[in-house]
């Protein structure tokens, strides 16, 4: 195990011991268990998007912020479909199963009713377009604010791996573009190769399809170079949380990684850990089985297995870690000093507006999305 992969672990489960009070199952990957999944690269927390004048639009950008979904995988990079999307294309195909009974019909016609009626009772008009949301209540509600009592303090160090973890926490890399020196990669080890992009629910109801983020570069004359300096200061600049979103999107798709070769690593930041409740989300609903789609076989959606490719709703979100002021220690190779200076992230650590070394300590300000808690739901639409 290398020092970054050493200290990747040990954050891993130093998060894993600090929210597993707060979760409402298991830590695995079966279905009705929990799994964190670190970010791909962390999601910049701008306070002002929920922090205006008007608390209901700040309400609503809060609920914006968190209606996202992973691709398949076991890191979690947010695409261009939402949760309340894929979820309602869901209630809105579904119909009962064939060869039931009456009693059985009319169970599953009214369970399915009663599902589609929490969602038509909890949407809620948008203020700044004529169209309809579904609010997600996040606890704490000002969880942005970064002088709020939410806050606690962790600290980890390059210890060797916590004895009997069940926790896989990703390996830590830099994440390099392409006008950074390929030759910067650890001797001997292929960089792992890039995701590419995500394609938005087939089935539609998407809510914004994320623009590539040359194509904001392009309308932002202060940043329209595609150099990695510039694409770092995209993300801080970018007026909006789709247009971050789609500058982050753009990295993960167009970076290749390259392993840290640095060693003493440790590791002290401030958290705070963010619950998710869907009041209008019928759980028990999604647990039976006298339900289909026509046209989607079993697993369509879900396939109960977070990491098999193609589904649409491989994990329900159910909370979030944020981490500020964020400081990493270690003796700095003279290869990651170098990759320092413009890569746009470090593990799940994004640096937006660029990490600054100095006496070994790279220090990365602000807030950021860094891991995400996900139950595993059933396979969907169910096998009959």
């Amino acid at each position: 195990m290398s020092p970054a992969d050493d200290i990747a672990a040990q954050l891993a489960q130093a998060i894993h011991d600090a929210v597993l009070p707060r979760l409402p199952s298991a830590i695995g990957t079966a279905p009705g268990q929990t799994m964190v999944m670190f970010a791909e690269i962390g999601q910049p927390v701008v306070p002002a998007d929920f922090s205006g004048l008007n608390q209901l639009l700040d309400a609503q950008a809060a609920s914006f912020f968190v209606d996202c979904l992973p691709e398949p995988g076991t890191s979690f990079m947010p695409t261009s479909t939402t949760f309340s999307a894929a979820y309602g294309e869901l209630l809105a195909s579904a119909e009962p199963a064939d060869g039931l009974g009456p009693d059985a019909l009319a169970a599953a016609s009214q369970a399915l009713s009663a599902a589609r009626a929490l969602v038509e009772d909890a949407k809620v008009g948008e203020l700044n377009a004529p169209i309809t949301y579904l609010p997600t209540v996040q606890e704490p509600s000002t969880w942005w604010d970064p002088a709020g009592p939410q806050w606690s303090s962790l600290a980890v160090s390059e210890t060797g791996p916590p004895p009997g973890s069940s926790i896989r926490p990703p390996r830590w890399y830099f994440r390099v573009l392409p006008d950074v020196d390929q030759r910067r990669f650890a001797p001997g080890e292929a960089p792992p190769s890039p995701r590419p992009p995500s394609s938005p629910l087939a089935t539609g109801g998407v809510r914004f399809n994320a623009p590539m983020a040359a194509a904001v570069l392009t309308a932002r004359p202060d940043v329209s170079s595609t150099g990695t300096a510039q694409l770092v200061k995209a993300i801080t600049l970018a007026p909006n949380w789709p247009e971050r979103m789609a500058v982050l999107q753009n990295t993960v798709a167009n970076s290749t990684l390259a392993a840290p070769t640095s060693t003493g690593f440790s590791l002290q930041m401030s958290y705070t850990y963010v619950s998710l409740l869907r009041p209008w989300l019928a759980q028990s609903w999604l647990e039976r089985t006298d339900w289909r789609i026509l046209g989607y076989p079993p697993g369509t959606f879900s396939a109960a297995d977070p990491g098999k490719p193609g589904q649409l709703l491989p994990v329900i979100p159910i909370g979030f870690v944020v981490a500020k002021d964020v400081i990493v220690h270690a003796n700095w190779s003279a290869q990651d000093m170098t990759i320092l200076g413009s890569a746009p992230s470090l593990g799940p650590f994004v640096l937006s507006g660029g990490g600054a070394v100095a006496s070994g300590t790279l220090s990365i300000p602000g807030q950021q999305v860094i891991a995400w808690m996900c139950q595993i739901p059933p396979e969907l639409p169910p096998a009959i």
